[in-house]
């Protein structure tokens, strides 16, 4: 993916059955490689040596020399240049060192290579936190800390040239800067990495990726840098540092990143699109996205440069990122603003904004205007309404300088001046009875009231902008569900008690419980309250809303007959509870600001393990995931439906912003429980695993078994009520079978992964190790099949992929 650096070099002959070549090094011309291979042949096979064969060999074994280096380096904690154990080891053993051997001896967990000055090929090696003497072996990897980019700087400028790699929404586009500055250094750093990489099987694979690293990842023919951020089974989901999108990538794809390759800043930088907040994840405008802007290069105006900052920021919270207007300048005649275009596209399949459907989900709202007859109108929170207010404000006065508006149309709309504030707005010309008196009846069309304005401060919208006309409309008629009572009818009374509870400027939580579209039925609250919905408050007024005539003749028969109990509410509906009422054993905190206590915390009851069946029983389970024979997660068949009812209330609590703490990094330890929001959107249960960073830890999902990187932001407290359940990933391995050669290969992992990831299982538990954290050693049997019961073991025996145990 991208474009490769200027052309190199590199020479590979053999001779006499021996292959000699230059790898990894590169050069400028084909002559200079075929000298520097020569070199080389002259030096391994001593040809022209001294008589007394002074010629230097060169340290072919890894092993050896990494612990020849470990040696030298001792106890020196502060680190030595590379250059000096260079000459160390070249003056004590009477041999030199390969040429990347540090990055060799790092990727085997021996050492630690610092590059204090980013770009100048200088390196500080310090011991490892694990030594070993020559000859002993490999000790287990351990955890390193590893040496991070730089960070990007921003251009001094608002127009900034880009290229754009990735589009997931209006709010999250990726791009690279180009130009002289940033396009070579992009390009070498991409040509000298699949160089480095060029022979991929001779470089050790990564074992166990860490959450949080970043290692070189193949995709296709190419190399990248890429973050870890979630580890399932023999695949990881990676962020591509200079790309800027998430991606699945094999295990066996990834090596340990060389030093040199970690001092150019990850090159992808996240934006915005300006005018198009409202539109996040529109299918349409994602399907036009792809179309307008992915791998073209254009020219961004960055509308918050000022207060941007001078880098881009490591962390990825909302609102810190470039917010951008994009132009298409490949036309000799005109700049194309694409932002434009893309809201004149969108606008032309979507000339209204719309409420939910019935049961769809909760929104909130202000409620701009309460007409006489009861149809309330209100606003959708809309990164819209303030992009049309803000163009009034803006452009409005000049506007006003231009001849009003003549030959109003039906359904055109127009830009109107209020008589009660001056304000301009835009409005539908509605009634023109009144116009030999010089004033028309005209509908706000983003607040809903109507009122007389004049003829001669009525103006075209163009000439503010031609898409003005096209956005949606922000003001969405309604009406109350039960409001008012059935054989009632609306008053102003009723206008007044609303609006008390109500007022313009409140925030208010809607849904649509039917109706037409154009005018549906709907149900309010107030966000921060638990007493109920709105509607039913004013349900039970039965003295704001008049008897309609035929229920007063009602009423007096019923007085007559000595009934006079008022009508009672129309539905049991109206009596409903509000779902974002706390459960009531009190254990939510109370108040959205209330602060988050490490005491609060630590007061919480941890998750108990899963209860499994003794050794020799049967015990029913489904495969969530699977790395190799020896090693997967596995969860009790019989919990499933606890499990699906905990996940629904997880998700039902933690959806509802009132129920959100903020959570720091000082609140996080390894070891504690946490829920999390995955990336698809759902919380989870989590236990932190590794603190990575002021901004990310290292989970692992509990009741799954997936190891990934979340940011502190999408971290919550797990709260009493949801730590009931035990958690329910059990590691596992197969019992009675071993791997033909020591290890399983990689297609060996690929066909258990794909025979038993998630699916159901009758299972023979052999061995349990027993723990925080216990191990099952099983015996799988696929019951699936009607005539026969399969075993995995045997089915990996009679491939020939794993032999008995007791034969090794």
């Amino acid at each position: 993916m991208g474009t490769k650096g200027k052309e190199k070099y590199m020479a590979t002959v053999t001779v006499e059955g021996e292959q000699f070549k230059t790898y990894p090094q590169t050069y400028n011309t084909q002559l200079e490689a075929e000298e520097a291979l020569a070199q080389i042949i002259v030096k391994k096979l001593g040809i022209l040596s001294g008589s007394d064969g002074s010629a230097v060999q060169e340290t072919q074994d890894t092993g050896l020399y990494a612990d020849r280096v470990v040696q030298l380096i001792g106890e020196r904690h502060n680190g030595v240049w590379s250059t000096q154990i260079e000459k160390q080891y070249q003056d004590k053993y009477e041999e030199k060192l390969p040429s990347l051997w540090f990055q060799e001896v790092e990727a085997i967990n021996r050492i630690r290579v610092d590059c204090p000055i980013p770009g100048s090929g200088r390196y500080i090696v310090f011991p490892g936190s694990q030594a070993r003497a020559e000859g002993t072996p490999d000790p287990t990897p351990v955890s390193l800390s590893q040496v991070q980019p730089p960070v990007l700087p921003f251009p001094e400028d608002d127009l900034w040239d880009v290229f754009i790699t990735y589009v997931r929404s209006t709010t999250h586009l990726s791009l690279r800067l180009i130009g002289e500055e940033f396009s070579e250094k992009f390009e070498d750093l991409s040509s000298n990495m699949d160089l480095h990489y060029y022979d991929k099987e001779a470089i050790p694979r990564v074992g166990q990726p860490e959450v949080g690293k970043i290692y070189a990842a193949q995709v296709s023919s190419d190399w990248h840098r890429v973050k870890v951020v979630e580890v399932r089974g023999i695949d990881c989901t990676c962020w591509f540092l200079d790309h800027g999108d998430e991606d699945s990538v094999p295990v066996e794809d990834l090596r340990e990143i060389a030093p040199k390759f970690l001092d150019l800043p990850p090159q992808a930088i996240t934006v915005k699109l300006a005018g198009l907040e409202d539109y996040e994840y529109s299918e349409t405008i994602i399907q036009h996205l792809n179309s307008f802007l992915l791998g073209k290069s254009l020219v961004a105006k960055v509308e918050n440069r000022k207060s941007l900052g001078d880098h881009n920021p490591k962390s990825g919270k909302s609102g810190t990122g470039p917010r951008m207007v994009l132009f298409d300048t490949s036309s000799e005649d005109v700049d194309v603003n694409l932002n434009q275009k893309l809201i004149e596209l969108l606008v032309s399949q979507d000339s209204q904004s719309k409420l939910p459907l019935a049961g769809a989900e909760e929104i909130t709202v202000f409620v701009s205007y309460i007409a006489k007859n009861g149809d309330i109108f209100v606003q959708k929170e809309s990164s819209t309404f303030t992009m049309i207010e803000k163009m009034i404000v803006e452009q409005g006065p000049e506007a006003m300088k231009s001849a009003p508006a003549t030959n109003f149309q039906s359904g055109h709309l127009y830009l109107a001046k209020y008589s009660e504030d001056g304000s301009l707005y835009r409005a539908e010309v509605l009634d023109q009875t009144k116009a030999e008196e010089g004033k028309v009846e005209v509908f706000f069309v983003d607040y809903g009231n109507s009122s007389a304005v004049s003829k001669a401060e009525i103006w075209e919208l163009s000439t503010i902008s031609e898409i003005m006309s096209e956005l949606p409309r922000q003001a969405l008629k309604c009406r109350l569900t039960g409001v008012p009572p059935s054989g009632h009818y609306w008053s102003d009374q009723a206008t007044k008690a609303l609006r008390d509870q109500v007022p313009e400027n409140q925030p208010v939580i809607l849904k649509v419980t039917g109706g037409p579209t154009d005018c549906p039925n709907v149900e309010i609250h107030l966000p921060n309250s638990n007493d109920g919905s709105i509607n039913f408050d004013l349900s039970t007024e039965f003295d704001i809303f008049p008897l309609s005539p035929t229920e007063k003749i009602g009423e007096q028969n019923n007085n007559m007959n000595g009934n006079s109990s008022p009508t009672p509410p129309s539905s049991l509906a109206q009596l409903s509870i509000d779902p974002s009422s706390p459960p009531a054993n009190g254990s939510a905190p109370t108040s959205p600001s209330s602060p988050l206590l490490s005491q609060d915390l630590a007061s919480l009851k941890t998750l108990l393990a899963p209860v499994i069946p003794p050794e020799g029983q049967y015990f029913d389970i489904n495969v969530t995931f699977a790395v190799s024979p020896s090693s997967f997660v596995v969860q009790p068949y019989n919990e499933g439906h606890k499990l699906e009812l905990l996940m629904t209330e997880l998700n039902s609590f933690y959806t509802v912003e009132e129920h959100l703490q903020e959570v720091s990094c000082s609140d996080l330890n390894e070891g504690e429980y946490f829920a999390a929001r995955h990336t698809d959107g759902f919380w989870y249960r989590v236990r932190v695993t590794k603190v990575i960073d002021s901004d990310h830890a290292a989970v692992r999902y509990v009741d799954y078994g997936d190891l990934t990187m979340v940011s502190v932001t999408d971290l919550q407290p797990l709260w009493g009520q949801f730590r009931n359940l035990p958690y329910q990933a059990i590691n596992a391995k197969l019992a009675n079978v071993l791997p033909v050669q020591g290890d399983w290969k990689p297609e060996d992992t690929i066909w258990f992964n794909n025979r038993v990831s998630d699916k159901q299982f009758v299972s023979l538990i052999k061995v349990v190790d027993g723990g925080s954290e216990p191990v099952i050693e099983l015996v799988l049997i696929d019951t699936s099949h009607p005539n026969e019961d399969k075993f995995i073991d045997q089915e990996l025996v009679q491939d020939e992929r794993a032999v008995p145990a007791q034969s090794q």
